[in-house]
């Protein structure tokens, strides 16, 4: 079976000669499992090639497609740089502007404090809470300790980070492991012991101020040797027993608007007794 092919790619089978320019062909088809057999009508064709061939008009146009592509997919590529140069100027923005506002503000810092702390000069931490904070020591608060079934075993110091915040003042936050993983907390941390006391009574003081105070918290800030001066203990004194009397109030008027349905409920069965 003598093969040619057109000059359209297509490969074709020579039934027969029909004079000097023209050829008798049927073209080949490939079966689902790679074989070659004639298939369809018989036609005359005049250009029969040797090997496939590819017109000029054909080959361009696949070299336009591909350059196209190539084209597309550089301007893609520059997009995409674009975008990311975008967001790094947006970053460097900001940083300048963290860096402005801290270098505005950096008269009012107290940056002897931040180098204490990381020279560990400092010996007590209190981390912040929303109610009332707890004292630490530094070196307690600062260690990653693994406890095993009460083997207790030092792994190292937690990661600190220094923040800038775009008012210009520096924050210390302090996170649960050493890899900087489990979250953090902001802490503050204080040279004497005395220090870090004041700082927790005035925590306790805006928990006064909203009326939230609890007498387990004055228990609490008891056993840290936080003392009160008898001015202040008026005050506590006067915004507990008010808070108290109005959960009293409050108490009484749920226990009298239920002992108030109880006895309608008794009348209820009583007048059903009755009916009976």
């Amino acid at each position: 079976m003598e093969t040619k092919f057109l000059s359209d790619g297509r490969k074709v089978v020579i039934v027969g000669a029909l004079n000097n320019q023209e050829t008798i062909v049927q073209e080949v088809f490939v079966t689902a499992q790679g074989d070659e057999m004639p298939g369809g009508e018989r036609f005359i064709a005049k250009s029969l090639h040797d090997t496939p061939v590819e017109s000029y008009l054909s080959k361009e146009n696949a070299r336009q497609e591909a350059a196209f592509a190539k084209a597309k997919a550089q301007i893609e590529s520059v997009n995409r740089e674009i975008a990311d140069t975008k967001n790094k100027l947006s970053l460097y923005r900001d940083q300048l502007k963290q860096v402005k506002a801290f270098a505005d503000h950096i008269d009012e810092q107290d940056l002897n404090h931040f180098v204490d702390v990381m020279a560990g000069q400092l010996n007590y931490a209190v981390q912040a809470d929303y109610r009332i904070p707890k004292i630490e020591r530094f070196s307690e608060y600062m260690s990653v300790i693994e406890n095993s079934y009460g083997n207790k075993r030092y792994e190292g110091l937690k990661m600190m980070s220094v923040l800038g915040n775009s008012d210009g003042k520096i924050g210390l936050r302090v996170n649960r492991w050493g890899d900087g993983s489990g979250g953090y907390s902001d802490v503050t941390f204080f040279k004497t012991y005395e220090e870090a006391q004041e700082f927790v009574k005035s925590c306790a003081m805006k928990l006064l101020e909203s009326g939230s105070l609890r007498v387990e918290e004055l228990q609490q800030l008891k056993k840290m040797s936080i003392e009160f001066s008898d001015e202040e203990m008026l005050l506590i004194r006067q915004s507990m027993h008010s808070s108290y009397d109005k959960s009293i109030e409050s108490l009484a008027s749920q226990f009298n608007k239920s002992k108030e349905k109880f006895e309608a409920d008794k009348a209820y069965i009583d007048q059903q007794l009755n009916v009976i």
